[in-house]
């Protein structure tokens, strides 16, 4: 099994996820980001695919409390999600 099952997302699909609240995974830099409920971590994905027991806070997580603060959250080497667009890669 692949470590990571790739999905693909529109700046309009991510927006509307935002909105709704819903949880995302995507990669950058090499790094693992799952945001729930604003909060962002890294998922400690596990070989077989699985999400670990370990999730680790990273510091900007608490800083966004609404859907406009997190699109607006500068996190990704100082830009936005929409900003770095190019660079993430979506996962389930």
């Amino acid at each position: 099994m692949k470590k990571y099952r790739w999905c693909e997302r529109t700046r309009e699909n991510l927006k509307e996820v935002i909105q709704m609240g819903d949880c995302f995974c995507f990669q950058f830099q090499g790094k693992d980001y799952l945001i729930d409920a604003y909060e962002i971590q890294d998922p400690d994905v596990q070989e077989d695919g699985s999400f670990g027991d370990n999730p680790v806070l990273y510091p900007e997580s608490g800083k966004a409390k609404t859907p406009q603060e997190l699109i607006s959250l500068p996190f990704l080497n100082g830009k936005t999600i929409f900003e770095q667009w190019s660079e993430l890669n979506f996962f389930d």
